[in-house]
């Protein structure tokens, strides 16, 4: 979907209104960060990678791959109005304003010959192409409902060093914690106590400039935090109590050892959106597990 939203840009800056979640989601999940290339799909609700299937078949080649991957670039470089360079082959000279690779509307800055009949076209992105932000939950980066206290992250342009501000159903602008940024990307924790129902998040640029992301805001809005995209690991730890009391603190990230037939394990998942609700359920494998704390971590926007 996130070359669908790219392509549709390049004509429509408003069609890439989803494109920085669906990017993000799709470099976070659908790309093997361990051996490479990309996942044929992932599981809806766990992002875990589809093994099973190959990773290339008839219609996922590297044809297909190159050309996602030639979509991002040109969109990307049309946002950050770069100019960038694309090779064509023609069998005899064509106009200037004549060319251009799927939707694109970008000037042609020059056109150098590089062979035969290969030709250099550098294009200069568009000064008038300002695509929507977005917004979504910095733990999973899905496009969900955002809940009063949980992180989120906006992506735009220009966001080192920006403030952010939230104004829910009353109409009153409140601060939010930045606990990061760069220059696409800012995370922040919402204010408490927010009013259920359509919201706006305004970044405001170092330089002044306020730009602004719907979102929608609800009491309960669990996301949870992943140690390692690559293999969509969850970020946990488990508390191992031994017989004798002592306890210690472990990550799962090489597997959980179940050790003596005495000990007691405890296993503690981070997420954000969670701390509004008043009952949490949990399964493994289908199986029920008991909650005994869902709630803040004593770090903003950490349950």
């Amino acid at each position: 979907m996130d070359q669908l939203a790219g392509t549709l840009s390049l004509d429509n800056p408003a069609d890439g209104a989803n494109l920085p979640r669906s990017a993000a989601y799709w470099f976070t999940y659908f790309v093997d960060h361990q051996h490479g290339d990309v996942w044929n799909g992932v599981t809806f609700g766990t992002n875990a990678p589809q093994k099973d299937f190959p990773k290339a078949w008839q219609w996922k080649n590297a044809y297909h791959a190159f050309e996602h991957a030639l979509v991002a670039y040109i969109t990307a470089q049309q946002i950050r109005q770069a100019a960038f360079p694309l090779y064509f082959v023609f069998t005899q000279e064509v106009p200037v304003n004549s060319v251009s690779p799927f939707y694109l509307r970008a000037e042609v800055d020059h056109i150098e010959t590089a062979g035969a009949n290969l030709r250099k076209v550098t294009f200069i992105g568009s000064a008038n192409y300002d695509p929507p932000l977005c917004a979504v939950s910095a733990a999973s980066f899905l496009p969900t409902p955002l809940a009063s206290s949980s992180a989120g992250t906006v992506f735009g342009n220009n966001f080192a060093n920006a403030s952010v501000s939230v104004t829910d159903q009353a109409g009153v602008p409140r601060p939010a914690i930045v606990i990061g940024s760069t220059a696409t990307q800012v995370n922040f924790v919402l204010p408490a106590q927010l009013a259920s129902g359509p919201a706006t998040i305004t970044v405001t640029t170092q330089s002044g400039t306020p730009v602004s992301a719907k979102t929608t805001i609800a009491p309960v809005s669990p996301a949870v935090f992943q140690s390692d995209a690559g293999t969509a690991t969850v970020a946990a730890n488990i508390i191992r109590v031994r017989s004798g009391g002592a306890h210690s603190v472990e990550p799962i990230a090489s597997g959980i050892s179940f050790g003596a037939a005495t000990d007691q394990l405890f296993l503690a998942i981070y997420g954000s959106g969670i701390r509004g609700a008043s009952t949490v359920t949990a399964t493994l494998r289908g199986h029920d597990v008991p909650v005994l704390y869902a709630g803040p971590q004593g770090i903003a926007g950490l349950d």
